[in-house]
Order: structure tokens, then C-alpha cells, then sequence
């Protein structure tokens, strides 16, 4: 009952706001003629392993009508707090150098999060679980040249900095056995990304294809104690089926060798990828999945959508076992803030075979 509760409460907001006609912003007009908008809201959020929360999201974007001709931009800051203790800040800028066929991309993120653990393996058992505490600082540059209107590559920089605040005694990460509980460590990782883009509108594709390849190779800070390579396989379509209903689909297959820290190792679970799983719930050193998810309008700004997805973790090709394949599923709401710039906050309830997940976000999952 108190989940529902909660749910009515972030609900009616959304409700109101759908009665808006225009969108969600801000237009300026700047003395050397540019046009810029500034749009976003605060959010009530609430998932089943983070608890209810509140934030932000803000997003300062490029409004002019030929934008293509001065380097469009856009900045988005999204901060958030959450009643288990979750603090998170992210900021994000992109940049094209349009006539210069470049494209610049920066992200930045601190998060302290209580955070759960099941183990490393494909089927771990729920009894296993134990929880942590953990501050984490996470730093990316992506710098992609155009090469034609759907293809870009280019170099990627990382940064990772984790600092362990709690664990429970005499379990698993409090013994020191699992790779990345130590109290404090970074890693930095070169590597490219090759990015193959052919859908009608980035921000929320209707129609096309997107496939992005990237690999990274990672050293640590101290002695070089991890030293591994991560490579990430992202394969999206999206098809319009009736007038403004699209039917989208994702095959993920993320990899790594050596021995990565348990923070480093591909996971299922969460709100982007096999939702009704809890965040990370199975980390193995190999994952492939796939998800659908329909998408319609309903009312006003509001639009439904519904999705199903499976996941197998594995440590190598020769340990891949179908019996280990999760299934999960579930249904959605989505509200639109900007129509201009599609941002779209979404309500999602999934199903698996360990119970449900609910996750309230700004922006789609894939």
C-alpha cells in the first residue's frame, strides 16, 4: 500500500502538467543573435533499491532555427537525493563542431550511493545479498570526427576514482576477497568509440538504426594492480508502426578480460537494462541481452509504453549456459517536458522472477 501511495503522490504532478500546452521552457535571445532555451523540472523519483527521492534536471540547448551553421550545443545538470541516502550529480555537455566535422562530448558524475551485492557469478542466490556504501567520481570524453552524415569516431578518456564508506562485517566485501573493496582506488582508461548513427532525430528516435562500438583499456593508480580491457557491442532499431507509435528494440553485449574490480564488470538489473532486477543484481565478466519496448501515445503529453528483456551472464563463451537467461518485463507512463527537445520523464513498473522494480527517470532507457 505505501508504494502506491507514493506513486499517487508523484503521479499527480505529471497529471497537472499535462494540461500545459506549451512546453516546459525558456527562450533568450542573445545580443549576437543566437537563440538559446532552457528547459527541464523537478522530479519527485522513486526505485525499489534507492527509495523515494527528489532532483532536478536542467537542459540549456541550442534554439535556433540554423543551428547547424554555429556549432549547436547543449548542457545538461541533473542532481538528485534519495531517502536511503543516494546523492548524485551529473553534468553533461555536448558540442558540434559542425563545419569542422567534430563532435565533443563530457560527462561528469559523483554519486554516494548504498548499494547492494549478491557476488560475482551468473545465478548468484538472493540470500547472499549484503550492502555497502560508496562514493564514486566518474569523469568521460569522447571526441568523435564526422566522417558522413551517419558515421563518427574518435578517441575516449575516462577517469574513475571509488572510495568504499561501508560494508557489512565479516561478509564478502568486508573479508578483502573481492577484487575493487579495498578502501580507496582509481583507474584511468584510453580507448575509441566508433559511434554508426542513422536514425530521423537523436534525442528520441522514431525511425533508423544506431550501433555503437567502443573499447577501452584500463590501468590503475597504484602499481598498475588492475589492468584490464572493456568492450561494449549497443545495436538499437527503431520502426515506426502506426502514426507516433514506435516499436524499438536493443542487443547489449559488454565484455571484459582479466579480472576486472566488481564495479568494472558488466551487470544486469536496473532502470536502463533488464528492469525489474535490482541494480547489478548479477555481475559476471561477459553479458549479452535484448529488449523491446513499445511506445504510444496515450493523452495530452502522456504516452504508455510496455517492454520485455532477456540477460545471460557468463565468465567465458565456454560457461554460457541458457538456463542461466533472466526474463524480465513491465509496463510505463511517459510525460513530455519538451517537445521541442523530446525530453520525456518516465515511470516504469517491472517483473522478473525476484519480484518488482519501479524507477522514476528523466529520459528513455535506450
Amino acid at each position: 500500500m505505501r508504494v502506491y501511495i507514493i506513486l499517487l503522490i508523484i503521479s499527480l504532478p505529471c497529471l497537472l502538467f499535462s494540461f500545459m500546452e506549451d512546453d516546459l521552457a525558456l527562450y533568450f535571445n542573445l545580443n549576437n543573435g543566437k537563440r538559446t532555451g532552457l528547459t527541464g523540472a523537478p522530479y519527485l523519483a522513486y526505485s525499489s533499491d534507492s527509495g523515494v527521492g527528489a532532483g532536478v534536471q536542467i537542459v540549456y540547448f541550442d534554439a535556433c532555427l540554423d543551428s547547424i551553421k554555429i556549432d549547436p550545443f547543449e548542457i545538461q545538470l541533473d542532481a538528485s537525493f534519495t531517502s536511503e541516502g543516494e546523492r548524485k550529480l551529473e553534468l553533461d555537455y555536448t558540442k558540434e563542431l559542425t563545419l569542422k566535422k567534430w563532435s565533443i562530448l563530457a560527462h561528469l558524475e559523483y554519486k554516494k550511493k548504498p548499494s547492494d551485492f549478491w557476488g560475482i557469478g551468473s545465478d548468484t542466490p538472493e540470500e547472499r545479498q549484503e550492502s555497502y556504501t560508496q562514493s564514486q567520481l566518474i569523469t568521460k570524453i569522447q571526441l568523435k570526427k564526422v566522417f558522413s552524415p551517419d558515421f563518427s569516431a574518435g578517441p575516449i578518456l575516462q577517469y574513475f576514482r571509488y572510495q568504499m564508506q561501508e560494508t557489512e562485517d565479516s561478509l564478502l566485501l568486508a573479508s578483502g576477497m573481492i577484487r575493487g573493496s579495498e578502501n580507496r582506488y582509481s583507474l584511468a582508461g584510453a580507448g575509441f568509440v566508433c559511434d554508426w548513427n542513422h536514425t530521423d532525430f537523436k534525442p528520441y528516435p522514431r525511425k533508423g538504426y544506431r550501433f555503437i562500438f567502443d573499447n577501452v583499456f584500463y590501468l590503475s593508480d597504484k602499481s598498475y594492480k588492475y589492468h584490464f580491457y572493456s568492450a561494449n557491442f549497443d545495436l538499437r532499431v527503431y520502426r515506426p508502426v502506426l502514426k507516433q507509435h514506435i516499436l524499438c528494440a536493443q542487443i547489449l553485449s559488454q565484455n571484459t578480460s582479466d579480472d576486472p574490480p566488481f564495479q568494472l564488470l558488466p551487470g544486469q538489473g536496473g532502470s536502463a537494462m533488464m528492469r525489474g532486477y535490482p541494480n547489478r543484481r548479477f555481475l559476471e565478466k561477459q553479458f549479452i541481452s535484448a529488449q523491446i519496448e513499445y511506445r504510444s501515445p496515450f493523452w495530452m503529453k502522456m504516452g504508455l509504453a510496455a517492454y520485455t528483456a532477456v540477460g545471460n551472464s557468463y565468465r567465458k563463451f565456454s560457461d554460457f549456459e541458457v538456463n542461466n537467461t533472466h526474463l524480465s518485463y513491465g509496463l510505463g507512463f511517459r510525460l513530455n517536458i519538451s517537445k521541442s527537445n523530446m525530453l520525456n520523464m518516465r515511470g516504469d513498473i517491472a517483473f522478473s522472477k525476484e519480484g518488482r522494480e519501479i524507477y522514476f527517470k528523466v529520459g528513455e532507457a535506450f
